[in-house]
């Protein structure tokens, strides 16, 4: 296909929400969420890996814990990884729990981290 320019697995995007960012962090651009490849400064564009597994910190913010295929949606204002509630404005979907975390605690975990999200 002659108009296709990537695979859209790795896709610049802007730290625009707190300090730097560490290989390895979520970063967020409006209705997007990558992983960071490399650390970089804040209010910089850098290339983050936007879908795969990848071991990250969860935490159970709702009652019964997190079961495995549970959806992870991210805070924006913090980049905390957990099974809240989507809020508009708040929470982004991010993937999918593929361990479980018991009730009330925080945990790293394999999540799928997915492109497209569900209908909320």
């Amino acid at each position: 296909m002659k108009n296709k320019i990537g695979e859209g697995k790795v896709l610049d995007l802007y730290n625009s929400i707190g300090s730097s960012v560490a290989s390895g962090g979520i970063v967020v651009q409006g209705l997007l969420t990558g992983i960071a490849t490399q650390t970089h400064a804040n209010l910089a564009t850098l290339p983050c890996e936007m879908e795969g597994v990848f071991d990250l910190s969860v935490t159970d913010s709702a009652t019964g814990g997190i079961a495995l295929g549970a959806i992870i949606r991210c805070t924006l204002s913090s980049k905390v990884l957990s099974n809240a509630s989507y809020s508009a404005n708040t929470t982004i979907f991010f993937g999918y729990a593929l361990e479980a975390v018991a009730d009330g605690a925080t945990a790293t975990i394999k999540v799928l981290k997915v492109m497209s999200q569900p209908i909320e």
